[in-house]
């Protein structure tokens, strides 16, 4: 499984499993892995949205829902 953590202004984000992504021409995909995402141990600028999510025991995190790779 493909995992990454995405750092931004004190929070960390992992971004793991399905992802919508969008790759550096703008089409969007339903699967795989966003490609430019593909680099170990490398740094890349991304853009991501993530929505709020709370589980019914109270715990609450920040879901990523896409990543963007025209960056």
């Amino acid at each position: 499984m493909n995992e990454v953590t995405v750092f931004v202004a004190g929070w960390a984000y992992g971004i793991s499993g399905k992802v919508t992504w969008f790759d550096s021409q703008g089409t969007e995909h339903e699967r795989g892995w966003p490609s430019c995402l593909r680099s170990v141990g490398k740094r890349v600028q991304i853009t991501f949205g993530a929505v709020p999510v709370t589980a019914p025991n109270g715990s609450a995190w920040r879901q990523v829902v896409w990543v963007d790779c025209r960056r």
